[in-house]
């Protein structure tokens, strides 16, 4: 079995901010890209959010909904890339405590 990377992210904002798909405070319709962060994993984010939006998804809903708020197309995307950011912060965490608890 494969070894566990060490955690570094201890709270799913930091997850977010990792992958480039946190929000800043306030109700800003700008949002400036950090440099900093894991691109290949916004990289997933983004695969994953444009197949939730093309096909009848949860997600296609959420996108919508957002839109139907006012929001454009990029601020809409980036809400549901950090929905599903953390929704794969979750299950990593899910996963790393079943294979803490799991026995060897």
């Amino acid at each position: 079995m494969l070894e566990q990377p060490e955690w570094r992210l201890h709270h799913r904002t930091e997850c977010c901010i990792q992958c480039n798909s946190s929000r800043f405070s306030g109700d800003v319709k700008r949002h400036r890209l950090s440099r900093t962060g894991d691109r290949q994993l916004n990289s997933a984010l983004h695969v994953m959010a444009i197949t939730q939006i093309r096909h009848p998804t949860a997600g296609q809903a959420y996108y919508q909904r957002k839109r139907a708020e006012g929001k454009g197309h990029k601020e809409a995307l980036r809400c549901l890339k950090r929905r599903l950011a953390d929704v794969v912060y979750r299950t990593m965490i899910r996963d790393r405590d079943t294979s803490l608890i799991a026995p060897a």
